[in-house]
């Protein structure tokens, strides 16, 4: 994971689960350390969907760390009919809450072989990447949405989101409803950043709005945090502002192919984003 940030990935598709140290008391996504280490992943901007385990029908029965992770997205197995299958793992946390967090097909899937060729085969590791891929679409065609957006939008058209359980969570997503949902909204921070394209080449667009007028300043940093570029912007309200980075440093010299750091200050608020920059020079 610590690898994966270092190259900016947005997110992780894991099938990871341990449960040899744990009992099923400790399911509070916080004691297990592999659940610290998703919520770490988390915390630096990348979004965690992971398996919510086969062990519905064993004795364990249910949710296997990190999926018990309060902002892991924990994937459950539904048959190809959308009824859940005995070995999917089931919820809640051991603090009460949902799990897991929506459902894909985990049974008779399509899958590559590793002898060559295609087959099929069973389990939550394989619903798991369905839905990790639909949330890359997503976060594609919404490129303003954060985590909590995401969540949100597919919560709301989901097969189960007027009753939510232990078994299903919220369901099976409906991605095509949940892009549709509403639009995006200026945060607590008072600051909402659009970044397009993304992955930018050779230049990349800003779109800051603001919730009032006043000064402000974008500092760019490569990945090891040293400074790039600093751009100054003004607001006279609550605007859209268009700001273009032609992929330049303060030297005027062109910099390489890489993940930014992208720091946006205003009125005190200050939101950062990662940028992924792929320069032709």
């Amino acid at each position: 994971a610590e690898w994966m940030d270092s190259l900016g990935v947005d997110i992780i598709s894991s099938s990871l689960g341990y449960l040899d140290w744990y009992d099923t008391t400790q399911l509070d996504g916080r004691t297990a350390l592999v659940t610290q280490a998703a919520n770490a992943a988390v915390s630096l901007g990348i979004i965690v969907v992971n398996a919510a385990g086969n062990e519905g029908n064993t004795p364990w029965r249910k949710i296997i760390p990190p999926s018990d992770g309060d902002s892991v997205i924990a994937v459950g197995a539904v048959d190809p009919g959308g009824a859940i299958i005995d070995f999917s793992s089931r919820g809640p946390t051991a603090d009460g809450r949902i799990k897991p967090d929506f459902c894909a097909q985990g049974s008779m899937v399509v899958l590559a072989n590793w002898s060559g060729g295609y087959g099929f085969s069973s389990g939550t590791s394989f619903a798991t990447p369905q839905i990790a891929g639909g949330i890359a679409l997503l976060m594609e065609a919404r490129p303003d949405w954060v985590l909590a957006d995401i969540i949100a939008a597919l919560k709301s058209s989901s097969s189960s989101s007027f009753l939510p359980n232990n078994s299903y969570g919220w369901g099976i997503p409906n991605f095509t409803t949940a892009y549709h949902r509403g639009s995006f909204q200026i945060s607590g921070s008072g600051l909402a950043v659009l970044i397009a394209p993304h992955p930018a080449i050779d230049s990349a667009v800003f779109y800051l709005t603001s919730s009032g007028a006043g000064q402000g300043m974008v500092s760019i940093f490569d990945i090891s945090g040293i400074p790039v570029r600093t751009m100054m912007v003004s607001s006279t309200g609550r605007e859209i502002i268009t700001l273009v980075w032609d992929g330049e440093n303060d030297s005027n010299r062109k910099v390489s192919t890489g993940v930014y750091i992208c720091l946006f200050e205003m009125n005190g608020s200050s939101v950062r984003r990662k940028l992924f920059l792929v320069s032709n020079r």
